[in-house]
């Protein structure tokens, strides 16, 4: 298009930080570039500063972005670690007890609290949103709860979850997992999350390899989205959905040392290969109720599913992720 520009941004590593000068001198002097200036970009309640190189070709405005020199402003705001992060969270889960929905209406006991926790680091959206770590939690606690009762996890969940919707979910799952005709030496998980209107409900099927670390066998999921058109996108954006929640449980995390992002790439911001991935089958409940979303809600209950396989088949509760399969 004639007349189009080009530009590349410097950004300050730290989240808060701002441009304390910026001397554009060499960077002008690349053939291309046409102007130089700082730039402020609203994150929630705070801003994210940088400079930006506008030119007229990509190459121009990269080169003019390398020869820029910036002077960061990283004061008047904690430079924070991940462990730190960890640390406080552990105080403050010491002053309030709770668990969380959807069982709220069937459960005749149930206590409700909320701890404010807040970073430098600005929270943003993930595929899911709360419902990933909210149905990690509520999941996991269930199961733990079916333990402590001596009872069948999935049949405490049928007999908190009265929906006849919930109850014809929690049998296509049971017939495709083959839940009733589980063998030893075999761990099998399960786990039922909402969002967006839509349930899903997916059981792993994990066992030891030959040389004894756990290994996922099997996926089954089963969407309820209501009325739907195209299956294969159903199935596809399920499938996705595990593929995503596979490597953020067992894979890949963002740390962050004295204020900084340590990942800096996909080198050492590991993702799923897709020797990593399992079978997956997506099954789909007929029926004629109101659409709801696809594209998330078959993220949330793959991290629960497959810890509580692995506390079926080892005897060991993780309530922390991600972890690694290996250390399992």
């Amino acid at each position: 298009m004639p007349g189009m520009m080009y530009a590349a941004f410097v950004r300050n590593p730290r989240l808060r930080g701002v441009v304390k000068s910026f001397d554009a001198t060499a960077a002008l002097k690349v053939p291309g570039v046409q102007k130089v200036f700082k730039v402020r970009m609203g994150v929630f309640t705070t801003f994210r500063e940088g400079v930006a190189v506008v030119a007229n070709s990509t190459w121009a405005a990269l080169q003019g972005k390398k020869a820029l020199v910036v002077e960061w402003d990283d004061t008047g705001f904690e430079h924070i670690n991940t462990a730190d992060i960890y640390t406080r969270q552990q105080e403050l889960l010491k002053t309030t007890e709770g668990f969380l929905k959807p069982y709220y209406e069937s459960v005749k006991n149930l206590s409700f609290a909320e701890v404010q926790f807040e970073t430098p680091i600005p929270t943003m959206w993930w595929r899911s949103v709360y419902a990933s770590t909210n149905g990690f939690a509520y999941e996991s606690f269930l199961d733990e709860i079916a333990h402590a009762a001596g009872k069948d996890s999935l049949d405490l969940r049928r007999q908190y979850l009265q929906e006849e919707r919930c109850q014809k979910l929690i049998d296509k799952m049971e017939e495709v997992s083959g839940w009733k005709n589980r063998k030893k030496n075999e761990g099998y998980g399960e786990a039922i999350t909402e969002c967006f209107s839509s349930t899903v409900g997916q059981v792993v099927k994990v066992s030891k390899d030959i040389n004894g670390k756990v290994k996922i066998d099997q996926v089954w999921a089963v969407m309820d989205c209501g009325w739907y058109v195209n299956p294969d996108i159903i199935r596809a954006q399920v499938e996705g959905s595990i593929v995503m929640g596979l490597g953020a449980a067992t894979i890949h995390e963002i740390t962050f040392k004295d204020g900084l992002v340590e990942q800096r790439n996909f080198y050492d911001y590991k993702m799923p290969r897709i020797t990593d991935i399992p079978p997956i089958e997506v099954h789909i409940m007929e029926n004629d109720e109101n659409a709801g979303g696809v594209g998330e809600p078959g993220l949330p209950a793959f991290a629960p599913a497959l810890t509580n396989a692995i506390f079926d088949l080892t005897g060991k509760r993780i309530r922390k992720l991600p972890f690694s399969l290996s250390e399992v």
